[in-house]
C-alpha cells in the first residue's frame, strides 16, 4: 500500500506532455512581451482605501487647512487647530464722494483728498456746476480719509460718501458749515446710514471706535488631513508583439509564447515541356511522375501560330521551417489529474483508517 501511495505522489509531479508535441518539437524559442515600469503615485487621506494602490504609512504629509468653522469632527487621521475669532460691525470702504446742496454761489478752486498722508488721484465726473462728483481710484477706509475743499466764498454744503464708484450705495453724510478753508475728517459728526455696516472677523481683538464695534467672540476651528503616500506600478508595453529582447525594456515573465520549428516535406516536381489542355480552376490531373497536385487555372495566350504556352522547368524546395505557437494547454490536464489523485489518496487513507479501527 505504501508503494502505491508513493507511486501516485511521484506521478503527480511528472509534467504532462503531448506525445505528438514531443515527436515534433525539434527546436524551440520562448518570446516575451517587454515593458517599462510606470509609477503612478499620489497622497491620499490616511485610513481611506484607494483601490489598486499600495500605502506607505512611513511617507506622509499634511493637506491644506480647511476654512475656519464652528465645529470640527475629531479623528485620529486629522489635525485640528482652535483659535479665538472676533467679529466686528464695521463701516464699508469709500469709493466715491459727492459735494452738493450749496448754500449760495460758490467759486471752487480745488479739492484735495488724502489717504493718511498720501494724496489720492481721483476723477471729477461732475455733470454741472451745481454739484461736485468725485470718483476715487480705489476703495479706502473712511477712518483714513482727509478732504480739503477750497472755495473763495463762504458757503455751506453737504458731503456724501458712497461705497461704490457709481454714487449708488450711500453710507455717510454730513452738513458742513464752514469758513473759506476747512479740512474734513470722517468722525462722529457724520451720520451713518443703516446699510453702511458689514461684518468682519479678525484673529486679534481690536478697540471699539466710531468705525467699528465688536458684536461677538467665537472659538473657531479648522482641520487638515494626514495624507499617506500611495503608489502603483503599471506596465507600459513596448508593443503587443512577443520578442526575444528589446533594449531598455524589462521582460514580462508572466506574458510569453513558445515557438517551435517543424519540418514540412515537399515533393520535388519537375514539370517538363508538354502540351497542356485547358482545365477548370483547382481540378486535379495527372503529370508525368504520376503524382497529383492542385494547380491553378491555365489560360491560353494568343500567339501568331496559336500554340499554347509551355511551363518552364521549376524546382520546389524540399524542406522549410515554419513557426507555430505552443499554448499552455498542459496546465488544464495537470489540474484535472491533480484533482483525481487527491480524491484517490483520500479514498486510500479512509480505507487504511477503517482497517486500523477494525484491527
Amino acid at each position: 500500500m505504501k508503494k502505491i501511495i508513493l507511486t501516485l505522489i511521484i506521478f503527480l509531479f511528472i509534467p504532462i506532455v503531448n506525445a505528438e508535441e514531443l515527436t515534433e518539437l525539434n527546436n524551440y524559442e520562448i518570446k516575451y512581451k517587454f515593458y517599462k515600469e510606470k509609477v503612478d503615485f499620489k497622497y491620499y487621506p490616511k485610513g481611506e482605501y484607494l483601490e489598486g494602490y499600495i500605502e506607505d504609512e512611513s511617507n506622509s504629509k499634511y493637506s491644506e487647512y480647511s476654512e475656519w468653522q464652528d465645529n470640527c469632527e475629531v479623528d485620529d487621521n486629522i489635525e485640528i487647530e482652535y483659535k479665538k475669532k472676533y467679529t466686528y460691525k464695521e463701516i464699508k470702504k469709500v469709493g466715491s464722494i459727492k459735494i452738493h446742496n450749496f448754500s449760495g454761489e460758490r467759486d471752487q478752486t480745488g479739492i484735495i483728498v488724502y489717504n493718511g498722508n498720501k494724496k489720492i488721484n481721483y476723477k471729477d465726473v461732475s455733470l454741472s456746476w451745481k454739484d461736485i462728483y468725485i470718483q476715487l481710484d480705489d476703495y479706502y477706509n473712511p477712518s483714513d480719509l482727509l478732504i480739503y475743499p477750497f472755495f473763495k466764498n463762504n458757503v455751506d454744503f453737504t458731503i456724501t460718501m458712497f461705497s461704490d464708484f457709481n454714487f449708488q450705495d450711500l453710507i455717510l453724510e454730513r452738513r458742513v458749515t464752514r469758513s473759506y478753508f476747512i479740512n474734513i475728517v470722517i468722525d462722529s459728526n457724520f451720520y451713518v446710514l443703516p446699510n453702511a455696516y458689514i461684518e468682519k472677523t479678525y484673529d486679534i481683538e481690536l478697540e471699539d471706535n466710531f468705525f467699528r464695534s465688536k458684536i461677538r467672540e467665537d472659538t473657531k476651528c479648522r482641520y487638515r488631513n494626514i495624507l499617506t503616500y500611495r503608489y502603483k506600478i503599471d506596465k507600459e508595453y513596448y508593443d503587443n508583439n512577443y520578442h526575444t529582447n528589446v533594449e531598455g525594456y524589462k521582460k514580462d515573465y508572466d506574458n510569453f509564447k513558445i515557438y517551435y520549428q517543424k519540418d514540412i516535406e515537399y515533393i520535388e516536381v519537375l514539370k517538363t515541356e508538354k502540351e497542356y489542355i485547358k482545365v477548370p480552376e483547382y481540378q486535379y490531373f495527372e503529370i508525368p511522375i504520376y503524382e497529383y497536385i492542385e494547380v491553378p487555372k491555365y489560360e491560353y495566350i494568343e500567339v501568331e501560330k496559336e500554340v499554347p504556352t509551355k511551363i518552364e522547368p521549376i524546382q520546389i524546395i524540399k524542406k522549410e521551417y515554419i513557426k507555430e505557437e505552443i499554448t499552455n494547454k498542459n496546465k488544464d490536464y495537470k489540474i484535472y489529474i491533480f484533482i483525481i489523485i487527491i480524491l484517490v489518496l483520500l479514498f486510500v487513507i479512509y480505507k487504511l483508517f477503517k482497517k486500523c479501527r477494525t484491527n
